[in-house]
This record gives C-alpha cells, sequence and structure tokens, in this order.
C-alpha cells in the first residue's frame, strides 16, 4: 500500500521526493516520541510509579530512533543526499543505543534518570541538511 501510496503522490518517480517522504515520515516518528517523553518528564510525582513510566518512555524513544535509523539505511538515498543520510542513521543508531543503556541503569529516582536522558538528547548533533530537503520534509524543521 506505501508504494501505491508513494506512487500516487509522485514520489514513485523522483528519488529525492521518495528519499524526503521517508526522512519526513522518520522526522514525525522522532518528534512524536519525544513529545511523549516531554510529557512525561514534566508530569508531577503523583506515585511511585513515575520511575517505571519514565523508563518506559524512555524505552520507546529509543526503539523510535532505532527503527529511524534502520529505516533510513534502506532508504537508498540519492547521492546528494547520501553523506546527509548516514550521518543522521548513525546519530540515531548511537542516541537509541544510549537511551537503552540509560533506560536499562538502576536508577535511584525519576530526577536521575531525566538528568541522564537529557545529557543523552542534548549530545545529538543533528547534520546540516543538503539544500532543498527541509522544504520536501517539513516534519524534519528545527
Amino acid at each position: 500500500m506505501l508504494v501505491t501510496v508513494l506512487t500516487a503522490s509522485g514520489c514513485g518517480t523522483d528519488p529525492e521526493k521518495r528519499y524526503a517522504a521517508t526522512l519526513d515520515g522518520v522526522c514525525a516518528d522522532v518528534r512524536s516520541a519525544l513529545t511523549a517523553y516531554a510529557d512525561a518528564a514534566t508530569r508531577p510525582v503523583k506515585d511511585g510509579g513515575q520511575n517505571q513510566r519514565l523508563t518506559e518512555t524512555v524505552q520507546q524513544v529509543a526503539r523510535t530512533f532505532t527503527r529511524g535509523a534502520s529505516g533510513l539505511r534502506d532508504a537508498d538515498p540519492p547521492g546528494a543526499f547520501a553523506a546527509f543520510n548516514a550521518s543522521t542513521a548513525d546519530g540515531l543508531q548511537t542516541a537509541g543505543t544510549r537511551l537503552r543503556e540509560i533506560a536499562a541503569a538502576p536508577a535511584t529516582d525519576a530526577d536521575e534518570l531525566l538528568d541522564a536522558t537529557q545529557n543523552a538528547l542534548g549530545a545529538l548533533e543533528a547534520p546540516e541538511p543538503p539544500p532543498g530537503l527541509e522544504a520536501r520534509a517539513p516534519r524534519c524543521r528545527a
């Protein structure tokens, strides 16, 4: 069905459009996961289950990053986007791995988990997209 949608939208015939659609989908997933994390991180502590909820949310963000990296590696970007794609996929994979490690480590309290997660997310460096790519992948804009 995805192939039908991409072909009907004209993405199937233009490698740059096809890649931009893939990248836009990855960005949408990452934004959604980070929004869920921000929501969980700003909830007031009401019970002792907050660590568990935060851990589950960090695990979900890690899975989203890893899935995004995999999707980008499978994307077959046009030559002009290859270096950007490789760098972005590597960054997502590294961040996903680090977040899984954070979620697996025993945290004494929610603040410790939040600090470690914030540090890992703050260390992310997004590569500069090639000219014209942001216009084709609007959910990837900063």
